[in-house]
């Protein structure tokens, strides 16, 4: 299960009363204002239901002028913030400002009002001065027995988040306003319990963190023995040599400098050697007749959304109109697919006709000379390469010339065939190694 949906579901358990068992003991809480007309879920018979602006005070906190601050203050910027883990990231001092801040305490919740879905939430721990981005919210002054941890759950929960989206304003910049947020349902429970489930979710979320973390080692290190199998591939070193299998003649010149030693009956060449490499083109979009068409034409951003190495259908397709009026080219079935920019590196095969946009630079392989898996596997291997020979300021790229000219091992097409069948077994055994640990 994705780490981002079970800090989700915790903290969801955690404000339907779901987390920690209600105590006997504990007396029921007092309705404090007007119990909303609609709530979105039943909460235990001690809890009530509120709204936030009945409870506590929010987007009053008192501001100050830039000049005021002292140089050795905490001033807090929403950058500061982690998005999604309410993690404070730096604690900045020594900030020229000229702007308003916001005044706020040791233990205030300081809500980020602005682009609610990053869900930016924390504790302070000590008082400083903040953006007017930032909503303070004073649990020593509410109305109700808040806990500070509580609270900052309930902030970051999926009830709270969905709302503040919903009711946000602004295109670019969406922010919750002040009416729309003391209008937001609020379930109160006793403050002992409370106070029990920001100790149970104290416990429970750093195993999350810590099940990210191994998520992402683990992901480094699959990455690591594929890249490790891919450069054996194309050194020859994957498969044995076969007396029965003939040597590859030279195509194009042979290059002075190789990267790595290769097998004798491999040969050096560059990827123009072994095919056509194809640039993009984008029709233009003010024109409605050059699109919505039956034409696939991928971009570097559908490459980098595909979890295999084919490429069926892309976000947008044209027109054979829009095809002939830009510089796309019509490319067949078993084309390799290469992003040259932004990022340099997300590849696919090509499983029918289709064309590209300018951000990619493909190969249709020449099939007496690479079968195209191999033509995938070994761009995959020279990615690197590639990318070291980009040029540009804002982003990489790499030009056409600059992906035919690069220098491809080329061995016989039954190696080719017998590497690529055995990269394929070593994969699958890493993936299966990679589920098991989560079973």
């Amino acid at each position: 299960m994705n780490v981002d949906r079970i800090r989700e579901l915790l903290l969801e358990r955690a404000i339907q009363g779901k987390l920690v068992p209600q105590l006997d003991s504990e007396p029921a809480v007092k309705q404090i204002g007007k119990a909303p007309d609609e709530v979105p879920f039943e909460i235990p018979e001690k809890w009530k239901w509120e709204t936030l602006g009945a409870v506590i005070d929010y987007g009053k906190a008192k501001q100050i002028a830039g000049a005021e601050i002292e140089p050795d203050d905490w001033v807090l910027d929403l950058e500061d913030i982690e998005k999604e883990t309410g993690v404070l990231l730096r604690k900045k001092r020594n900030v020229e400002t000229t702007s308003n801040k916001a005044v706020f305490k040791a233990g205030n919740v300081l809500y980020g009002k602005l682009r609610p879905y990053l869900n930016k939430v924390i504790i302070a721990d000590e008082d400083g001065y903040c953006t007017t981005e930032i909503v303070v919210l004073d649990v020593e002054t509410a109305r109700a027995q808040i806990d500070a941890g509580f609270l900052q759950i309930y902030l970051m929960s999926p009830l709270f988040v969905q709302y503040a989206n919903s009711k946000s304003y602004g295109v670019k910049m969406p922010r919750l306003g002040t009416k729309d947020a003391n209008a937001a349902v609020f379930p109160l429970p006793p403050l002992a319990e409370q106070r029990r489930i920001v100790a149970r979710l104290n416990e429970l979320l750093p195993l999350v963190d810590s099940y990210e973390k191994n998520e992402a080692d683990l992901e480094r290190l699959s990455q690591l023995l594929k890249s490790a199998v891919l450069q054996k591939a194309i050194e020859g070193k994957l498969v044995p040599q076969l007396d029965s299998e003939p040597a590859v003649e030279q195509i194009g010149k042979a290059p002075e400098e190789v990267p790595f030693e290769i097998p004798e009956k491999w040969k050096w060449c560059r990827l123009s050697d072994l095919g056509k490499v194809v640039g993009g083109g984008t029709p233009k979009t003010n024109i409605a007749e050059y699109w919505d068409g039956e034409i696939r034409w991928f971009t570097p951003a559908d490459l980098g959304k595909l979890k295999g190495i084919y490429a069926s259908e892309s976000s947008r397709k044209i027109t054979a109109l829009g095809l002939k009026e830009s510089s796309a080219q019509l490319m067949p079935e078993d084309t390799i697919l290469f992003s040259s920019r932004a990022p340099i590196g997300h590849i696919a095969i090509a499983t029918t006709q289709c064309c590209t946009n300018q951000g990619c630079k493909s190969l249709v392989p020449n099939k007496d000379r690479i079968i195209p898996a191999w033509g995938f596997l070994v761009m995959k291997a020279r990615t690197a390469d590639m990318v070291a020979r980009a040029s540009g300021t804002t982003f990489k790229e790499i030009s056409g010339r600059g992906v035919a000219e690069t220098l491809t091992p080329l061995p016989p097409l039954p190696e080719q065939r017998r590497i690529v069948a055995h990269i394929k077994e070593l994969f699958a055994l890493i993936d299966n190694m990679k589920s098991s640990v989560h079973e």
